[in-house]
């Protein structure tokens, strides 16, 4: 299991960069599935430019 948590200011960042998404954008949050979240992380573990990076260097 991979702790995003402990990468979160590259999981914020890509989560930007990748889908255009604020994290600090509380209405847009809770309109949303903890699935819609978690597939996104989940797409950025495999491919993003630095939570997929940073998850691979402490695995």
């Amino acid at each position: 299991m991979v702790d995003v948590m402990a990468h979160w200011e590259d999981a914020e960042c890509d989560l930007h960069e990748v889908f255009g998404i604020d994290v600090e954008d509380h209405v847009l949050l809770r309109e949303r599935t903890w699935r819609w979240l978690e597939l996104r992380l989940r797409d950025l573990i495999q491919r993003g430019p630095r939570l997929g990076l940073a998850v691979r260097a402490a695995g």
